[in-house]
């Protein structure tokens, strides 16, 4: 009776033990905006906990932090985020948790491999800006690739008993994005001289990687108005198409269309309509399908 007794609780113990191993090697990830929780979807673990902080019906341009949300970044055993060009509403808050755990903040756009076009461009209606550094580093199957094995190293560090599974997952995540890199230097040969306009200058990436004849973009910020001698100035482009955005308001793309008598499509550089668990490399394919279906 008391053998029996004591294999009872010696069973419940380590029923007890395992239980507490599991739960702590759950990790807490945390990415700023959808693109962000799409590479995830292809390198983390079943069991890593991956939090998207914006909402991918909210906008990353105007947001701001709630106090519960504050707390998941300070609690996060990692955050990945773009970088001050992109998510402006994360710099304070992130310097903060970088200044006292370095290793807690992983910023991609300061990769030392990351691509950088160097096209700068101009805006009619807010004065002379440079945008060289377009902050939509994962339209480039190529600085994806410097993504995932950053990404990967992070994870690895935080799970050393899975960096193996964690590498497996970048390995395989790359084959992909050098396949989808071939297949779409092969799809969009054929629009390189077909000139279009697009919301804002988040293109730059994927447009100069394959050669695209973008001409101008409406303005810096896709929510802000656009003035009417701009406006006026686009529409005088020979134009093929005029890219609208998902998410975003259609009035001033169709106005554009009209004038310049070209047609409209609808890009979506955010991934908004792509299913919760699609990968990074859905949402590459799915762009040039929808120049493709306009354009050609």
């Amino acid at each position: 009776m008391i053998h029996n007794i004591f294999l009872g609780f010696l069973f419940l113990s380590l029923i007890s033990s395992t239980a507490i191993t599991r739960a702590d090697s759950e990790k807490t990830i945390v990415t700023s905006i959808g693109p962000l929780t799409l590479l995830l979807n292809e390198l983390a673990l079943p069991s890593d906990n991956v939090i998207q902080l914006v909402k991918n019906s909210s906008s990353a341009h105007h947001y701001q932090l709630k106090v519960s949300e504050r707390r998941l970044l300070q609690s996060a055993d990692i955050v990945f985020w773009v970088g001050p060009e992109l998510e402006i509403f994360l710099a304070k808050p992130l310097r903060s948790i970088g200044r006292s755990n370095p290793e807690a903040v992983a910023t991609l756009s300061q990769l030392q491999n990351i691509d950088w076009p160097e096209t700068a461009h101009k805006s009619h209606s807010h004065g002379d800006h440079n945008h060289s550094r377009d902050p939509h580093i994962w339209l480039s199957p190529i600085n994806l690739q410097v993504m995932a094995m950053e990404i990967t190293k992070r994870l690895s560090q935080l799970s050393p008993e899975n960096s193996q599974a964690y590498e497996k997952k970048a390995k395989a995540l790359i084959k992909k994005l050098r396949n989808v890199d071939v297949d779409l230097k092969q799809q969009l040969l054929k629009l390189s001289d077909k000139p279009f306009v697009v919301l804002h200058p988040a293109y730059t990436h994927f447009v100069e990687r394959y050669g695209l004849h973008q001409v101008d973009y409406v303005g810096i910020n896709p929510e802000s108005p656009i003035g009417a001698k701009h406006l006026y100035q686009l529409g005088q482009h020979d134009l093929r198409c005029v890219f609208g955005e998902t998410g975003q308001n259609h009035q001033r793309i169709e106005k554009i269309a009209t004038l310049s008598n070209a047609k409209v499509g609808y890009l979506d550089p955010l991934g908004l309509n792509l299913a919760s668990d699609s990968s990074i490399v859905n949402l590459l394919r799915k762009l040039a399908e929808d120049l493709e279906a306009c354009l050609g």
